[in-house]
């Protein structure tokens, strides 16, 4: 993760050099996803505010950026729960729902706090309207790859 993390410095120098402040929530996202994938939770859902925050302020409001909200409000309530801040992560859930409440990324990441809430038969009951909507996606999508492999740990677990 070093050389991702080196990447995205790199990235973020371009785009101090030609003042594209309204892409840097782009970096804070990438760092988000680092940080997850680190096990670095707490941090990771710092940069996943970092990136919310940006946008909120970014010349792109009002664009195809806001189509990420949602999804990146469940990455925040994804790190959140690995983090174990599950206050935090229902508030985070709530604001993405607000933006989409059919954002299938939402529900993957609302089973997973039911899950942690000792809620399984809600967490499957979201995996599944997660999968249902993503009924059509591609076998090897990450998202849907990542409800099954959830659904069938839920599965596992009774």
């Amino acid at each position: 993760f070093d050389e991702a993390e080196a990447a995205v410095q790199r990235g973020l120098a371009i785009i101090d050099r030609f003042k594209l402040e309204e892409l840097k929530f782009q970096a804070d996202y990438l760092m988000g996803q680092i940080a997850f994938e680190r096990g670095e939770y707490a941090q990771s859902a710092d940069h996943f505010n970092q990136a919310l925050e940006r946008i909120g302020r970014s010349v792109l409001v009002g664009s195809d950026t806001n189509l990420l909200l949602p999804a990146l409000y469940g990455l925040l309530a994804r790190s959140y729960v690995y983090a174990g801040n599950l206050d935090a992560a229902e508030s985070a859930l709530e604001q993405g729902f607000e933006q989409d409440p059919s954002e299938p990324a939402l529900w993957l990441s609302k089973a997973r706090f039911q899950q942690h809430s000792g809620l399984n038969d809600l967490a499957r009951a979201s995996v599944n309207y997660a999968l249902a909507i993503w009924k059509d996606a591609d076998e090897d999508y990450r998202w849907a790859r990542a409800a099954r492999r959830l659904l069938a740990e839920l599965n596992s677990t009774g």
